[in-house]
């Protein structure tokens, strides 16, 4: 029986040729499957051009982590993405969430130049889309007594994916730590565009209270991913107590989440110190683009 292994280099070189430029999960697959597929790869024109192109078709993105520079990096983020989480089962990860990427990307190829991102401001007036990634609905963090000082971990060990309870999908148990789909675990979801355009700027309203947050703003000069969202959320909202007056005016209008937990007056403002602790009892259900402004984007996370 001949197997893929066994083809001539001129066949592979056709297999690679009439692959889908958008189908980032199989180039890799190939890339990896065989040493000639690699050297086919390396001998293009521009490799990194290739890979940074297949990347931006999926809907991926640089994060913090890779430093300021971009070369050579584009072929390492295409591999640790389909390596580490191309075959992942969760329901907005893996090729699920290449999937919805890509056709993010198709609606607004004709809209913004390839590579680029749109800095919003008030008088922005285009038609495309700016709709949040929906893995930013299913996003929950570690509760408070998971944290060491009162802190939380990292960003990416710290923020993980909650399983949607009506996709139909098998998931593991939910209630065991060990189970969790942490974001530095899940490159995919983590390095996806926060928007279905991608945009530069971002200002992120509070979800509790009326405190402004000190770095309320994301400015970029490359694509908000969900990484970069979760961790302007993440950096100085999370852990900040909550008012009196901020916890009251959540309660009144969430009486459901509270009265599953039995809870008296004296337990709820004792067990609702911060909005970590809030989002252990109501967590993230949606994102709200609110307005386009000079500061950006204006977008805030909704809670059940």
């Amino acid at each position: 029986m001949v197997t893929f292994f066994d083809l001539p280099l001129e066949i592979i070189l056709m297999i690679k040729t009439y692959l889908d430029p958008w189908d980032l999960r199989t180039v890799v697959c190939l890339y990896l499957a065989d040493p000639r597929c690699a050297v086919l790869h390396d001998w293009e024109t521009d490799p990194e051009a290739f890979w940074k192109t297949i990347c931006w078709k999926n809907g991926l993105g640089r994060l913090p982590l890779d430093g300021g520079s971009e070369d050579g990096v584009w072929q390492d983020i295409a591999l640790q993405c389909i390596e580490r989480d191309g075959f992942c089962k969760h329901p907005h990860c893996g090729d699920a969430m290449l999937e919805y990427n890509r056709e993010r990307m198709r609606e607004s190829a004709d809209c913004i130049e390839a590579f680029s991102a749109v800095h919003v401001t008030e008088d922005y007036d285009a038609d495309v889309s700016f709709a949040p990634n929906p893995v930013l609905f299913y996003i929950d963090f570690r509760k408070s007594d998971e944290c060491r000082d009162g802190k939380g971990q990292p960003i990416e060990d710290d923020a993980y994916l909650r399983w949607d309870n009506s996709s139909g999908s098998e998931k593991p148990n939910a209630g065991d730590a060990r189970n969790r789909a942490y974001l530095g675990d899940h490159p995919i979801t983590a390095r996806s565009f926060a928007t279905a355009t991608p945009v530069s700027n971002i200002l992120l309203l509070n979800m509790i209270g009326w405190r402004r947050p000190k770095n309320e703003t994301l400015k970029l000069q490359r694509p908000v991913t969900v990484y970069d969202l979760l961790g302007l959320l993440h950096e100085d909202s999370l852990d900040y107590d909550l008012t009196v007056r901020d916890v009251s005016n959540h309660v009144g209008g969430h009486l459901e989440c509270f009265r599953r937990m039995g809870w008296g007056v004296y337990d709820t403002f004792e067990n609702l110190k911060t909005t970590r602790e809030v989002l252990s009892v109501c967590p993230i259900n949606s994102v709200e683009i609110v307005e386009r402004t000079e500061s950006g984007l204006k977008v805030r996370f909704c809670l059940q």
